[in-house]
């Protein structure tokens, strides 16, 4: 991670002492904005070992909680809520499929809770990049950033960017930028004149509608 000396600051390395040993390393990784592989580094550095966590015992009461939140959370998810780890959910799960029935998760449940979780790790992977720091996953978050940033240039002076497809077009009435055109068009969006409005386009985007509704929370569609 770059600029590692400067993250752990004295109150991040408080927080990191005082909790690690009591809660799971999604947890933490969640708390602090970086990567499980990041806490648990430094915890090796520190020396610091899990305790609490390891003899926390799932009452029956957890045990109900959990076998409904599986059907609507990852084990990730369930493992921050409850402060256990995976391996216990995991083990709670399978006991309740083998012994009592227990259906478990349906494939429409993964799907909406892949769908979720991409929206939600693309956010964090953008957060993380914006500020320079580790990514936690190898999604491929800027498919082509130089260009995307070209583009909601383009929008924000009033230009119409075509659909799914590297045009756009200026209306005869708008501010002409040649600069930002040219820039354009050496990064492959060729821009043209035309003397009538199109409709609004929805964006298609490599990463779907996770994509998409980030592109529309940072003002880039």
């Amino acid at each position: 991670m770059s600029n590692s000396n400067n993250f752990w600051t004295a109150d991040r390395l408080s927080l990191l002492k005082k909790k690690y040993p009591s809660e799971t390393n999604d947890t933490l990784a969640e708390e602090l904005g970086v990567s499980v592989s990041y806490i648990k580094k430094k915890a090796h550095e520190l020396g610091l070992k899990k305790t609490a966590l390891n003899r926390k015992k799932v009452t029956p009461e957890m045990r109900e909680s959990i076998l409904r939140a599986y059907k609507t959370y990852s084990y990730r998810d369930i493992s921050k809520m409850f402060n256990l780890s995976v391996p216990t959910l995991m083990k709670v799960v399978n006991d309740a499929v083998a012994n009592e029935g227990y259906e478990g998760k349906t494939m429409e449940d993964i799907n909406k809770i892949r769908s979720t979780k991409r929206i939600n790790l693309l956010k964090k992977e953008r957060t993380l990049a914006t500020f320079g720091l580790e990514a936690i996953s190898k999604l491929k978050i800027w498919p082509n950033r130089k260009k995307w940033r070209i583009r909601a240039q383009l929008k924000h002076c009033g230009y119409y960017v075509e659909r799914n497809s590297s045009e756009a077009f200026a209306y005869f009435d708008i501010k002409r930028h040649q600069r930002l055109e040219q820039l354009a068009e050496e990064n492959g969006i060729s821009v043209s004149e035309i003397d009538f409005e199109p409709l609004a386009p929805e964006e298609v985007c490599e990463n779907g509608e996770a994509e998409i509704e980030i592109a529309h929370e940072q003002g880039i569609l």
